[in-house]
Formats: C-alpha cells, structure tokens, sequence
C-alpha cells in the first residue's frame, strides 16, 4: 500500500515569505512601469525636437554660405586672419575660413538656414536656436514672462519634463544686453542641456570652446571663458548692472570662479551668455558655462 504524504501545516513564517514575495513583486511591477514612463517621457521629447530640427533646418551650398559668411561682421576685437588672440586661430585660405580647424560657417551657423517663421508659427515666444558643435545642444530657445512657464513645457505646448531652453525673463534685449542667461534642463537621457557638464573637463573645454546662438536679426558666435559649478542661488545669476564698474566686477568674478584658466580675457565692453543646468549630483548646485560674443 502507497503512503499518503503527510502535508506540512504552514505556518506564520510561510504566511510572511509570502507576503513578503507579493510585496516585493509589486514593487518590481511598479518601477518597471516607472522605468517604462519615464522612457516614453523622454522619448516624446527628444522626438519632438528631432522632428522640429528636422523641419526647420536645411544645409545652405556652399555658394549661399560664403556669401553669409562675408556679409557677417565681426564683434569688437575679432581676431583677424592668421592672427591668434586668446586661444583662437582664424585661418584665411583658399575655401572656407577656419576657427581651430573648425569651419567658421559652421560655428556662425551660417552653413544652417533656420526657418524662424516656422518656429515663430508654432511658438511665438522664440527667440533664438543655441548649438554647441559636436554635442546635444542644439535646441530652439523661448523667453517668457517668468522662468516658471517653460520647465515643463516643450515648444509646442505640451507637457514634458524636458521642458523648452528659455532666456531668463529678467534680460531685457536678449544677446544684446550685458549677461543673457539661458537656462535648460540636464536631462538624464543626455538631452536637453546635459553636455554642459562635459565642461568639467578642461579638455573637453579645449575641443568645444565655441556656442553659435541663431536669431532671426543675425548669428552671434561666442568663446567660452569660464566654467563653474554654482548654488543655484548666487552672484552667479546677475544679469542687471547699474554701471559699467558693476559689470566688471561680475565679469571678474565670474572668471575668478572658472575650475580651470582658459587664458580668455573678458572685459566691461563685452557681451555675454551664462548657461546654466542643474547638477545632478549636488542638490541646489549649477553647472555654468560663460562665453563672450566674438561675432555677431
């Protein structure tokens, strides 16, 4: 005759595994479907740009782009052809003109036609497209009434935590007046302004020390001459001066401040931009990056 097994009675400890495996399951459960909607979150927003950049702009030939390339006119103390003055070496030669091995066209974002009414047709608080050349800066850029509005709102309205680039509402003639600062989101996805942290790294500095801004009145190219981390709340963010001594003393503070020397000089005559993301490994701390206009 077989034996019957004799079933073991469960007891407390079985009852709190099991629990314990449910629980545990459907914390797994659920942030897989976090880990899911941030993905999708992310993804609707780089589409989105990828598909305004995509409509938006077109490669000039080469005939349009040197015509752009010669109307341009260079800011105060431009260097000339085959001078060099702080770190940069422009070469004129037969072709296009060089910037550090760079194309000039292509820094100015000349070598690029941007349709700014079509940008303006979707928003029309744009005021401008920042690229950083050989990065994942390459974004249109709007100012609003406040520095609230576009944290959570891409260009077209909708919501997404990658929000738009936005001018600090507090500049009152972006790219002409003392300090535009420009803020944007670092993006764990590496969008957005992610790769300004790059910049922690001199080297890196050495290979990208070049931001193209494009407006609809004209381009503008700025070299980097700092590069910082910062509170979030700090001198940092000035852009009002109430004298030409006060906006020196910004500018040497902001030098002062740089992780490393790029041997840049800046002085009261210059205009800048101050980009800014938040830094992810330090709560209430920026990664900042200042360049002065160069051309435009």
């Amino acid at each position: 005759m077989s034996r019957k097994k004799k079933r073991r009675k469960r007891t407390a400890g079985d009852y709190i595994r099991g629990v314990i495996f449910i629980v545990a399951l459907a914390v797994f459960l659920f942030s897989g479907y976090q880990l899911f909607q941030i993905y999708r979150e992310y993804k609707t927003g780089t589409d989105e740009y990828d598909q305004i950049r995509q409509s938006v702009f077109q490669v000039k030939t080469e005939t349009e782009e040197n015509r752009t390339a010669e109307d341009t006119e260079p800011a105060s103390g431009e260097d000339t052809a085959g001078e060099q003055t702080d770190s940069v070496q422009v070469i004129q030669k037969a072709g296009p003109i060089l910037i550090n091995g760079i194309e000039l066209g292509t820094l100015l974002g000349t070598k690029y036609q941007c349709d700014f009414n079509q940008l303006l047709a979707i928003n029309s608080e744009v005021v401008g497209w920042i690229r950083i050349e050989d990065t994942n800066i390459d974004y249109p850029m709007v100012q609003a009434e406040d520095n609230e509005k576009y944290l959570r709102l891409t260009l077209d309205g909708q919501w997404n935590n990658a929000g738009t680039i936005f001018v600090d509402f507090r500049v009152e003639q972006p790219f002409v007046s003392e300090n535009t600062i420009i803020h944007g989101h670092n993006q764990r996805n590496k969008a957005m302004f992610h790769d300004l942290t790059l910049y922690l790294d001199r080297e890196f500095w050495e290979s990208h020390p070049y931001v193209s801004i494009l407006t609809p009145e004209k381009n503008y190219l700025y070299q980097i001459y700092s590069c910082y981390q910062s509170p979030n709340v700090s001198k940092t963010y000035n852009c009002q001066f109430s004298s030409q001594e006060q906006y020196q003393e910004y500018l040497d503070y902001s030098v002062s401040q740089s992780l490393y020397d790029t041997g840049v000089s800046v002085s009261s005559s210059d205009r800048i931009i101050t980009l800014s993301t938040c830094n992810n490994d330090w709560e209430d701390t920026r990664m900042v990056v200042h360049a002065k206009l160069i051309s435009g």
